[in-house]
């Protein structure tokens, strides 16, 4: 390894810890029996995506009850179905609803790997392998200062960090900036950015309090490659940019899950193209761009034993009509195609 790339390897691991001892040190205790303090996340508050019966989108109805009854089965608040753009499938538990208020949990980094797309196509940001001394002043001179973008976007435990990076790049706020470039374009609701103390900085990481049926736009998003509705929300590719695997973790890119999940005896996902926003609490959005499917599954906090992560997406995207299942390797192709001759 070359001196300089061990010496920036030696202070990205010691930032990712500090960052989640800082985390964790955070004296939320101080606001026990009080709502912690928030900062608005201004929407457009515009409807939902039209909603169509599932057979118009080729979505087989028993697949998606099957899915509901097992998502139901382990605790979960929301599940919510999009195709092309159409909503085909709801079921909802625990009296909420597409517009009840939910902490969003580990889909919160997102927002911000997602905003640094739009800042670096508007030239807020040069490009991302640019170094963050350049926004950060103080760190200039130090090796700290050397730390690209991209390297913040290859770890969700950087978010607060990328998030100051976006106020002194944009100089905004925040949660003005990504109200402005994402939240309103995309017409969710009026959200909540929790903040580390009155008047402080907006958590990044974790935490916002939004309608958790707002989430489907968010996977529609990524399904159209950053174009919502004919709006082109993030410059075509960032979405691209960010399935790319990191070198560090190749089941990972920019906040986003690739490929099939880790756990040893769980079923593969069923289409080879499908990743997903998650991490360790109960939420799930899974996306299959080559049958522009999304599917949301919201839950409260807390570890299933049970849950197979797989499940869900893949009684549904087996559940489509015009579902192909992926060849095996080594397979035989007279057995995939009708009439083939060796």
């Amino acid at each position: 390894m070359r001196p300089r790339a061990a010496r920036l390897l030696a202070w990205v691991a010691p930032l990712v810890l500090i960052g989640a001892i800082a985390v964790a040190l955070l004296p939320w205790r101080r606001y026990a029996g009080a709502p912690p303090p928030r900062e608005l996340l201004a929407g457009g508050n515009e409807p939902p995506a039209p909603r169509v019966a599932p057979e118009l989108e080729s979505l087989d109805r028993g697949a998606l009850q099957a899915a509901a009854d097992y998502a139901g089965e382990h605790g979960s608040r929301a599940l919510i179905v999009s195709r092309h753009d159409h909503i085909v499938f709801e079921r909802y538990w625990q009296g909420s609803g597409f517009d009840t208020l939910t902490d969003a949990e580990s889909f919160t980094p997102l927002l911000a790997a997602l905003a640094t797309g739009v800042a670096i196509s508007h030239h807020q940001i040069g490009w991302p392998d640019e170094p963050i001394g350049a926004f950060i002043s103080e760190w200039r001179q130090e090796p700290r200062g050397a730390i690209t973008v991209r390297n913040l976007l290859q770890s969700p435990a950087d978010a607060q960090l990328l998030a100051l990076l976006l106020e002194r790049a944009t100089h905004q706020r925040y949660a003005a900036y990504l109200s402005q470039v994402l939240w309103r374009r995309i017409g969710a609701a009026d959200a909540w950015l929790r903040l580390d103390h009155p008047g402080g900085a907006a958590r990044a990481d974790c935490c916002l309090l939004a309608r958790q049926g707002d989430w489907i736009r968010i996977g529609q998003l990524l399904l159209r490659d950053g174009n919502y509705r004919g709006d082109e929300v993030l410059r075509p590719g960032w979405v691209t940019l960010m399935r790319t695997p990191s070198r560090a973790d190749p089941r990972y890119g920019a906040y986003l899950r690739l490929g099939s999940p880790a756990a040893p005896a769980r079923e593969p996902y069923a289409a080879r193209d499908l990743f997903a926003v998650q991490g360790d609490e109960g939420n799930r959005l899974w996306l299959v761009p080559s049958l522009q499917i999304a599917i949301l599954r919201t839950a409260p906090a807390g570890r299933d034993a049970g849950w197979d992560d797989s499940r869900v997406p893949n009684l549904i995207i087996r559940g489509a009509r015009d579902y192909t299942p992926p060849a095996q390797p080594g397979a035989d192709v007279s057995a995939l195609v009708p009439a083939h001759k060796p």
